[in-house]
């Protein structure tokens, strides 16, 4: 099956009957780009930096915020926050929704 606009891809994953399924999406413009947190990106840390930059990320989470925020152990909530701000994180953005994919990816 050749995909070549939104119609198509709507119509292909429309007929896996998404709604009762477990897929993930994500949207790039580029197919060939690889799966690679922001923190790995060009170049910007090696491999060791980034335990030391996620420690002193998450020893500056704010005691203070509006809404509260509550952490977990491992500090996800804060993480997914810095990721949401475009702070590189080892987290990688996925999605439910074919439709928000298909945004980021055009």
């Amino acid at each position: 099956m050749n995909i070549n606009s939104v119609t198509d891809t709507l119509k292909y994953a429309y007929s896996l009957n998404l709604n009762q399924s477990t897929f993930r999406f994500r949207g790039q413009a580029n197919f060939e780009w690889t799966l690679q947190p922001s923190i790995y990106r060009y170049n910007s840390f090696k491999r060791y930096q980034t335990v030391d930059f996620e420690s002193n990320l998450l020893s500056t989470k704010p005691k203070q915020a509006t809404p509260p925020l509550t952490f977990t152990e491992f500090d996800l909530e804060w993480l997914m926050l810095c990721q949401h701000y475009e702070i590189p994180t080892r987290l990688m953005d996925w999605s439910m929704d074919i439709l928000i994919s298909l945004f980021f990816a055009c």
